[in-house]
């Protein structure tokens, strides 16, 4: 299943230091190191946290739908509707103690929300910190012990934990505070001992709202017959997939900021997907500037579709162009993000590299 020659050129190609991969077909599992890396070797998964938290929280029947932070139920936490733009700043001043997360929660309130929920979907983090706190509050335990004794102990993930990466990103420390949104760091075999029981229906899997590119789960995103979630923080990017449709299950690690890139390419052969067909659509209708917590981006029409430039407020600059596939979302066919996606929801709303942005 795995072209070992597409790999290695890809892993080249980006310069990826250690990138792992695992399968997970007919009850085999296969993982297979490359360049640095070792099959056991472990990373930080980053946003590959999130399903496992979703996953936790029915394993303790959370209700869904009760409120858990003004008019912010469980359902909608889970799939990025709470209307909130960004984070608060300097996750690691709230300490590594029992409390962190807590602290870091009391803080929402200060930050800007797009409107109500269910709102827009946008992507965003702090849904899972108050999931992870209301799980911890369930058992009486920390977010940690909770996650040990109902997701990583049951399911077999026996080197999984949030501590102890054996292979190096940028050297960046992971809040404590920020666990629950992404702090995991576990084995390509782990994570495919955690994909298992998702090849079956599971009720994180039922779709919840649009949004870019795919759909919304609780924890996931999904297609019609895929499940997937990527991870990147601190130099580590991943990605987990699962195919409803024929029952298996992929996972990629690598410890550089291109990995999204390697894993893309081969991602791409491994499903042997085609670029989706242009649709005519109103470009000039979005041209302008739109902005969100730290990040603007403008888009001017170009060649029948957008071309987009991006400015973060530290100063990273990036370009895409990409045409309409609907009268409202656009595919990215090459570049650095080639095989995303952006879209404009609503009258004045852009949601680019996952995030909603309001026009200026």
């Amino acid at each position: 299943m795995i072209d070992e020659e597409l790999v290695e050129r890809e892993r080249e190609r980006w310069e990826v230091p250690a990138l792992v991969i695992g399968v997970l077909d007919r009850g085999e599992t296969i993982v297979r190191a490359y360049g640095d890396a070792r099959p056991d070797d472990r990373f930080h998964i980053a946003s590959l946290t999130k399903p496992m938290v979703a996953h936790l929280c029915f394993e303790l029947g959370l209700p869904l739908d009760e409120p858990l932070w003004e008019d912010c139920t469980l359902r909608h936490c889970l799939s990025h509707r709470m209307g909130i733009d960004g984070e608060p700043a300097d996750p690691l001043r709230f300490g590594s103690g029992d409390e962190a997360t807590e602290r870091l929660v009391a803080e929402l309130g200060e930050l800007r929300r797009w409107e109500p929920a269910p709102a827009l979907w946008s992507y965003a983090n702090p849904g899972y910190w108050l999931a992870g706190l209301a799980c911890a509050r369930r058992l009486d335990a920390t977010f940690e012990d909770a996650m040990a004794r109902r997701v990583f102990e049951p399911l077999g993930m026996g080197v999984t934990s949030f501590e102890g990466a054996t292979v190096a990103g940028l050297g960046e420390e992971f809040a404590r505070a920020r666990r629950p949104s992404g702090g995991v760091v576990s084995t390509a075999a782990d994570l495919l001992r955690f994909a298992e029981p998702h090849l079956d229906p599971h009720p994180s899997h039922e779709r919840q709202t649009e949004a870019v590119a795919a759909d919304w789960a609780l924890g996931w995103g999904r297609s019609p017959t895929l499940l997937f979630h990527p991870g990147d923080w601190g130099g580590y990017t991943s990605l987990l997939l699962v195919s409803l449709q024929r029952r298996w299950a992929f996972v990629a690690l690598t410890n550089a900021l291109t990995g999204t890139y390697a894993i893309s390419a081969i991602v791409d052969d491994l499903l042997a997907r085609t670029p989706p067909p242009r649709v005519p659509a109103a470009c000039e209708s979005y041209t302008g500037t739109y902005r969100r917590q730290g990040a603007e981006v403008t888009f001017v029409e170009r060649d029948g579709g957008l071309q987009a430039r991006a400015v973060e407020d530290r100063g990273k600059t990036s370009t895409s162009w990409g045409y309409p596939v609907t009268a409202s979302r656009f595919y990215v066919p090459e570049g650095e993000e080639r095989g995303s996606s952006f879209d404009f929801p609503r009258s004045g709303f852009t949601r680019f590299g996952s995030r909603l942005a309001e026009r200026r």
